[in-house]
């Protein structure tokens, strides 16, 4: 049993122990050294066959399993390496709107710091100024 088991090729055969001993304490050491199933003699031949029709069909189950497995599992590789280049993508385009930004920002303040100055300097002349709504103007300018 460990040999089969120990084998690449054979690992996952179903394996039936047949045996004339029915004691518990035998089924459980055949099925702790990797036995799928148990038959205690005298069995019938159809019961026997049932039994390795099932276990072939699980084998075969098993193995579409792991089959779909694999391929799923390249799926989401796939997938991943996708939205990693996505994610790349979205990086470089949050830089270059930063850098934008930061252009469109230094170009529009620019010419507010002149406005502002030219301002504060009407706002200066016009202290004195004998209508209180040009210096309030200048002031909301300002400000």
């Amino acid at each position: 049993m460990r040999r089969i088991r120990a084998e690449e090729a054979t690992k996952d055969l179903p394996v039936l122990l047949v045996t004339a001993r029915a004691e518990l304490s035998v089924r459980l050491e055949g099925f702790e050294a990797g036995a799928d199933d148990f038959l205690v003699k005298p069995f019938s031949t159809e019961e026997l066959v049932a039994r390795v029709r099932v276990h072939l069909s699980l084998r075969s189950a098993r193995r579409q399993l792991a089959s779909r497995a694999r391929h799923l599992e390249a799926l989401v590789r796939e997938q991943v390496r996708d939205l990693e280049e996505k994610r790349r993508q979205l990086e470089r385009a949050n830089r270059e709107l930063e850098d934008l930004v930061a252009i469109a920002s230094h170009d529009l303040k620019s010419p507010l710091v002149s406005i502002r100055g030219f301002a504060g300097m009407l706002e200066e002349r016009l202290a004195d100024a004998p209508e209180p709504e040009l210096r309030e103007a200048a002031h909301r300018i300002v400000y």
